[in-house]
């Protein structure tokens, strides 16, 4: 693959991963227009971003806990204005 053609995948899928799941498939057939190796290109990793054992999924899960957390609590546990609570390991 090209670096050309990559920067085309990553941009239809940037784009596609801004719409709704359910508009994501329309919205890459009329993308490609009859490009199969792209289209298949960019389905095959939105099917990745989208499985539990994604980063990206593993990202916005811990996201969405960390906000429900806050929304709860106010705070997380050991949050000091921003920055975590550490101590240094030797």
């Amino acid at each position: 693959m090209t670096p050309e053609r990559w920067e085309r995948v990553k941009a239809l899928f940037a784009d596609a991963t801004a719409l709704a799941p359910e508009a994501r498939l329309e919205f890459v057939k009329d993308a490609t227009q009859g490009d199969d190796e792209l289209r298949n290109e960019v389905l095959s990793l939105l099917r990745a971003s989208e499985g539990t054992d994604s980063l990206p999924a593993a990202r916005a899960a811990i996201a969405r806990r960390g906000k429900l957390l806050v929304a709860r609590h106010g705070r997380l546990r050991g949050d000091a204005g921003g920055w975590l609570n550490a101590r240094r390991i030797n």
